[in-house]
């Protein structure tokens, strides 16, 4: 399915998604740290931290701020790019396109960027639990 390129609203500066992303495979999570069920999906990615680095994918957590969880995921992945904003526009955006419910969080999607053309190859939200190892069991 593709997807536009949405510009995510950090602070007073926008920052353009195709931007944020790796050129390849990548994970993009919208995530509200210290609410369930994102915690389960954090938990999940340092899980499966050994798998995700192997299939060098590019991660983007577009998050309400920060905790020792996402603080944990931001130490096994160095490279991951981390938006912070209040800003729920992007997500809810995402919701609507991928016709998942308005407000279920976390929104977790795996985009194909190539020649800065965007494709969400799976998507999800909400509590699902596995969700991480459904999602690279399709690479």
């Amino acid at each position: 399915m593709n997807i536009k390129d949405y510009i995510i609203k950090a602070g007073t500066t926008g920052i353009r998604l195709s931007d944020a992303l790796a050129e390849g495979l990548n994970l993009v999570a919208y995530a509200e740290p210290s609410k369930e069920p994102t915690e389960h999906l954090l938990k999940e990615l340092l899980q499966s931290s050994e798998v995700i680095r192997n299939k060098k994918l590019g991660i983007v957590l577009i998050t309400k701020g920060r905790n020792q969880t996402l603080n944990e995921v931001m130490a096994a992945f160095p490279d991951t790019v981390l938006i912070e904003t209040d800003d729920i526009s992007f997500a809810e955006s995402l919701l609507d396109h991928f016709g998942l419910p308005s407000g279920s969080y976390p929104v977790l999607t795996l985009i194909s960027k190539e020649n800065n053309e965007l494709k969400s190859l799976y998507r999800t939200s909400g509590y699902h639990v596995g969700s991480v190892d459904i999602m690279l069991g399709l690479i």
